[in-house]
């Protein structure tokens, strides 16, 4: 099977790991800025195992277990905001 390469979305994954992987510069992550879906999302994984390789695909996996985490917290405090409270 042949897949097709977008161009666009690998390159996003790139951005997405170096940032992980503490690779891309301050000045790069100012200049993509709040606008860049940071989050790492199951297509990112899917296009990273595609077209990544080692630790780049590795990054976004954990970068994808950590966004679920944040979203299951965001979740149970959505449910019970008063959960949170020390």
């Amino acid at each position: 099977m042949i897949a097709l390469i977008d161009d666009e979305a690998t390159w996003v994954c790139v951005m997405k790991a170096d940032r992980i992987l503490g690779l891309l510069p301050a000045h790069q992550i100012a200049h993509l800025g709040d606008a860049f879906p940071w989050a790492v999302t199951d297509s990112d994984v899917a296009v990273a195992r595609t077209h990544l390789i080692g630790p780049r695909v590795r990054a976004i996996e954990v970068g994808r277990r950590l966004a679920r985490l944040a979203e299951d917290e965001d979740a149970r405090l959505a449910v019970d905001p008063l959960s949170d409270t020390a």
